[in-house]
């Protein structure tokens, strides 16, 4: 028979874990999200450098939000997309002078997205000591 520990409490719980394919820190008990773009070249990233049509795509399809919290943020880059295939432009050709700002815009935005933090629970009327004890799993 195999026997494995897992932590029941949850501040014997690791600083990070992933859950629903979010990050986790059950010791604030928050949702964070992770902005690691290994795809994308550094230059871009930086803003030293237009992107191609295809680093744009790359780096809009690599936010993992299955909960649907960015969804909103997420709105101005696909149209952004939509603009630039309209415009015929090819996947290695970089983004047209016009829609830099847009893009400039968005990758700001995206880079503060290390420190939003979305609480996982909304219940008023469980207490702490409740809370450390019990996890809701969806």
């Amino acid at each position: 028979m195999i026997s494995i520990n897992l932590p029941v409490n949850i501040e014997e719980a690791s600083p990070s874990e992933r859950i629903l394919g979010q990050k986790w820190k059950p010791m604030e008990d928050v949702l964070i999200f992770s902005t690691n773009f290994h795809k994308v070249p550094e230059e871009v990233m930086t803003m030293n450098r237009n992107p191609t049509r295809g680093e744009v795509l790359s780096t809009v399809m690599s936010i993992f939000d299955q909960l649907g919290f960015l969804a909103h943020f997420l709105n101005q880059p696909k149209m952004l997309l939509q603009e630039i295939c309209r415009m015929g432009v090819s996947w290695d050709d970089e983004l047209p002078e016009e829609f830099v700002p847009q893009w400039k815009c968005f990758l700001s935005t995206l880079l503060s997205l290390k420190s939003l933090e979305i609480p996982r629970c909304y219940s008023h009327t469980m207490k702490q000591t409740i809370l450390t004890k019990y996890q809701e799993h969806l």
